[in-house]
């Protein structure tokens, strides 16, 4: 008796498709990028770096992120509550 699963059965995962992940890069704009290398799934992740190189992703998203904390406070994000008098 085998210990394998059957392919394509109810718990067999669907297969991840790159091209999609590489064509949404492709057409996105500023706001898609940033969603895109801020916060990708781990299948995504391993796509954006084999595609852009690890220091190339790695700088996109850390500037992702930052353009995300800087919209944040614009927009009257969570702030410190002033002290009770």
């Amino acid at each position: 008796m085998s210990n394998e699963r059957p392919a394509g059965g109810p718990t067999a995962p669907a297969p991840f498709d790159e091209r999609a992940v590489l064509a949404r890069l492709e057409a996105a704009d500023t706001d898609e990028l940033a969603r895109l290398v801020a916060q990708p799934c781990a299948e995504e992740e391993r796509v954006l770096r084999t595609y852009l190189g690890d220091d190339r992703y790695e700088r996109l998203r850390g500037l992702a992120l930052k353009r995300d904390l800087t919209r944040r406070g614009k927009r009257g994000g969570w702030r410190m509550p002033a002290p009770a008098s």
